[in-house]
């Protein structure tokens, strides 16, 4: 199970142990074909007797990996498991890496360069809607036909079944207990795992929380508007950026799509792939999409209305750099593991969705049918080639949960705010949540300080974790007798 690390550690980490874990493709066929997670053990400071190491439940998407793959870990300068440093490492409890079966290090890897492939040939065109669902449906398909060759079952990569992988992880490591963080659709394996095996989870930290009954598309079109409009209205709210800017912001954008939709930009971007120079077509399609990609990250999010404002007035460098760092880059370098992601989505999500309604809801937020529409058709052509069985009915029903919970979420998240924990609140024994300040998706990769919050949680998860005084800043949810308050 243990092996040598397939890195060199740089001199400043942890002590590190790595291993590999096998487990059945499918678990009702235990002597059938083996699968293979490798895992990252970064050893406790100072370990203190019976904690319980804390476990990052795979990566986000679905589809996304942790970055723990010898690809990803040629350049140890930039670290796996700062994130958790003080919740794990330096409290005295061990950090463990793995991820998600079918994704990143897991072998087999279920990703997709047909569907790359086609996205950066598409970069050129503007295509009807027909011709556009042909070529993704096509994609899909020699991408499928590829993978049933190397004897993969693709109806075996969901999240029940990565919930178990987690189990196992358990019982090989020899552990009582896991506490487990969960981001983005992490959180939901982390619940999946707590609902599964609930004697083996101390405590859970959901971070950008994606509960596995909400109406995820239906919603999808508000929660995309509401989100920009945040952004704006954030300006709209700061008399130098509203003095820079202006007021109708929003109303240029909306504008400035509709021109794009009349008459694409021609511009030339640098692909991250060889740094070179690539032409691209600028459909509204497109410059929303980046837009949107924008917002998850952290480190240019306070700029976008900056970059909204240049790029409508005429700045083509500007919409060069946005459309490689976040829309070129996506579909090539940091693209999520499309396979791994039609296995999930299309077990767990998509089968549940009301696209009537959801096609609906388009007609009531206007900027979102440029993105929205395509979405919704991508997500259908994809199951409908994936073809695989969908999730027991049950399984979007939500249920009690016992094991005390520590939810964060980011004031400017574009995907997973606050609202989406309602319903894990209403059915746990003990939660403490965060809505922290100008951070967007994935909390715990922008605020050292909820590091040191979920510390203080993990040292004794049945009392207020909110000790410190760096977290006077968020807004904080507490549960006294049962009942949610905001202090």
């Amino acid at each position: 199970m243990f092996k040598d690390c397939w890195f060199v550690p740089a001199r400043d980490w942890p002590l590190t142990q790595c291993g590999v874990l096998k487990v059945p493709e499918d678990y009702a066929k235990q002597r059938g074909q083996q699968i293979e997670l490798p895992f990252i053990i970064f050893k406790a400071k100072n370990k203190r007797q019976k904690s319980q190491p804390l476990v990052i439940a795979g990566g986000g998407g679905p589809g996304y990996p942790l970055g723990i793959a010898a690809t990803d870990m040629k350049d140890t300068e930039g670290s796996v498991w700062t994130n958790w440093y003080y919740a794990s490492i330096d409290a005295g409890r061990d950090l463990v890496l793995i991820d998600n079966r079918g994704v990143g290090s897991a072998r087999p890897r279920l990703d997709c360069v047909e569907i790359e492939d086609t996205a950066m040939d598409l970069l050129h065109q503007k295509l009807e809607r027909k011709e556009l669902k042909k070529q993704i449906g096509q994609a899909y398909a020699a991408c499928k036909k590829r993978l049933l060759k190397q004897d993969i079952d693709l109806n075996q990569y969901h999240i029940l079944n990565a919930a178990d992988d987690l189990e196992q992880l358990r019982l090989s490591l020899g552990v009582t207990q896991f506490n487990v963080y969960g981001g983005s659709y992490g959180s939901r394996v982390a619940l999946v795992y707590e609902r599964l095996y609930p004697q083996s989870v101390r405590a859970l930290i959901l971070d950008s929380i994606f509960p596995q009954s909400i109406e995820t598309y239906e919603q999808e079109p508000r929660r995309n508007y509401e989100a920009i409009m945040r952004i704006i209205d954030k300006c709209n709210r700061d008399h130098h950026c509203q003095r820079l800017m202006g007021t109708d912001l929003d109303k240029r954008l909306a504008g400035f799509l509709a021109q794009l939709d009349e008459q694409p930009l021609h511009i030339r971007a640098i692909s991250p792939i060889d740094d070179q120079p690539v032409d691209v077509k600028v459909t509204p399609q497109m410059f929303f999409d980046t837009l949107y990609m924008a917002l998850y990250d952290g480190d240019i999010i306070h700029q976008i209305p900056y970059f909204l404002h240049t790029i409508i007035n005429g700045n083509r460098d500007h919409l060069a750099t946005l459309i490689s760092e976040y829309y070129i880059a996506e579909v090539s370098v940091d693209s999520i593991d499309e396979g791994a992601y039609a296995s999930y989505a299309c077990f767990d999500e998509i089968p549940f969705v009301d696209f009537t309604e959801a096609r609906q809801e388009l007609t009531k937020y206007p900027l979102q049918h440029y993105s929205n529409e395509l979405v919704f058709d991508h997500m259908e052509i994809m199951c409908e080639v994936w073809n695989i069985a969908a999730a027991p009915s049950n399984f979007r029903q939500t249920y009690k949960i016992d094991t005390p919970l520590l939810i964060y979420a980011g004031e400017l998240d574009p995907v997973t705010p606050i609202e989406l924990a309602r319903p894990v609140i209403d059915n746990a024994r003990r939660w403490w949540a965060a809505v922290w300040p100008n951070v967007s998706h994935s909390v715990m990769s922008y605020s050292a300080c909820s590091d040191r919050v979920a510390a203080a949680f993990l040292h004794d998860p049945e009392t207020d974790p909110f000790i410190h005084a760096c977290a006077k800043v968020a807004d904080k949810m507490i549960q006294r007798d049962g009942d949610a308050s905001l202090r």
